[in-house]
């Protein structure tokens, strides 16, 4: 027991952990446990939609296209093409569609798991992007994008393997030369 003590007290001072809801404090350093501490507080409370500048709006593309949703350029401006990932992801999540991030919104990112499995059609036309989306005869969900790889048309984005192959061998059997992708 006195052992136990003593040995304590030496490290305590040097290494000392304390849990404060989801964030670990080591120090003076802060280690987020969860990602989705990071992008709530990035995102922070304010509304945004078309026409909104700043960094949260980043942040926002950042998300959406990590949750395959946004294939456009990254930058500081709330324009069309975010507008149109946050319709689709709003579309998908049942929440109300109208094109603007507010507090639902921004909720349902922070909250929403990843989707790694993403069905690709090789190319970078927007009338291979209009074909798939009269294909799919939903909410327009597909959209060009860019990877490591190359350009292609993002034609939706799964949780699992199974889900995005049925859209990728529905998507063949229209002729598109649909695949999928992990994490393109």
């Amino acid at each position: 027991m006195r052992f136990s003590s003593y040995f304590f007290s030496l490290i305590a001072p040097v290494l000392t952990l304390v849990s404060v809801g989801d964030v670990v404090a080591q120090g003076k350093e802060e280690i987020p446990k969860n990602p989705s501490v990071q992008i709530s507080q990035a995102l922070g409370e304010r509304i945004l939609k078309l026409g909104t500048f700043g960094s949260d709006v980043r942040e926002l593309q950042e998300r959406l296209r990590e949750l395959g949703y946004y294939g456009g350029e990254i930058g500081e401006d709330y324009n069309s093409s975010t507008e149109a990932a946050v319709i689709r992801f709003q579309t998908n999540k049942g929440l109300q569609v109208d094109g603007i991030a507010g507090p639902n919104t921004l909720e349902a990112l922070v909250n929403h798991g990843e989707v790694p499995y993403v069905v690709v059609i090789p190319g970078s036309n927007q009338e291979l992007e209009a074909r798939v989306n009269e294909t799919l005869q939903t909410p327009p969900e597909a959209f060009l994008a860019d990877s490591r790889r190359g350009k292609y048309v993002h034609a939706g984005a799964f949780q699992n393997r199974a889900m995005a192959e049925s859209r990728s061998y529905f998507l063949r059997a229209q002729g598109f030369d649909a695949r999928v992708a992990y994490k393109p």
